[in-house]
């Protein structure tokens, strides 16, 4: 705010001290004049002096109140820069945060990928080594089975060479043969025996890692949802 004025010139303190100071007092020959005419001056001097104090206290105001508002404005303009910065922090925080939740969300999207793939190859293998369970289960019946006979065959070459004491070493040939036959018969079983037991090992495995691998495909499915 700019400082009253009156007429064109700015009324201050020491204008008006250096306009009291240019009131010239009366001449000697104005003496007569003045006794005849009644004194003026002295009596407005307290006038002009409260009139000039009165302005100068309303300029002082006037001052005071400016510098206070200046000074406010500047606290607004600094409130409003401070904010705008917190504002404009707070946008590049979000921006970060939203980048790294969509890192993580791809991250996660690839471990998905990966780990349903993994889990289609074990289901894979898994019907593999349940079809060759059941191709040794059915080549461990026929070993069975054929061990099965030749006990019975031995036993029947037993009986044949009590009946036949004539043909003991021709029983006694067929029954080792049998043995042999039985023997290899028995290997045979224990072996697909072993071969089963290791397929079913393996199938459990497999039906472990599968569980596994779905617990992890839904966990990995909640926490996509999730972002």
């Amino acid at each position: 705010m700019k400082p009253a004025t009156t007429g064109t010139t700015p009324v201050t303190p020491a204008l008006a001290a250096k306009r009291q100071s240019n009131v010239k007092p009366p001449d000697d020959d104005d003496a007569g004049t003045a006794t005849s005419t009644p004194e003026t001056n002295p009596s407005k001097r307290p006038v002009l002096l409260l009139s000039l104090a009165t302005i100068s206290a309303i300029l002082l105001i006037v001052v005071i109140v400016s510098r206070s508002q200046l000074g406010a404005r500047d606290t607004t303009i600094d409130q409003a820069k401070n904010r705008s910065e917190q504002q404009e922090t707070h946008t590049t925080g979000l921006q970060t945060q939203l980048t790294d939740a969509a890192t993580a969300t791809a991250l996660l999207q690839k471990k998905l990928d990966e780990t349903k793939a993994a889990s289609t190859a074990d289901k894979a293998e898994l019907d593999k080594t349940k079809t060759a369970m059941a191709d040794l289960q059915i080549l461990l019946d026929k070993s069975r089975g054929a061990a099965t006979d030749f006990q019975t065959q031995m036993a029947e070459a037993k009986v044949a060479t009590l009946k036949h004491q004539g043909e003991v070493e021709v029983a006694l040939a067929d029954a080792a043969g049998l043995q042999t036959q039985l023997v290899k018969a028995k290997a045979d079983a224990a072996r697909l025996e072993a071969q089963l037991t290791e397929s079913r090992a393996r199938a459990a495995d497999l039906q472990t890692r599968l569980a596994l691998a779905e617990t992890e495909v839904s966990a990995l499915k909640k926490l996509t949802v999730k972002k």
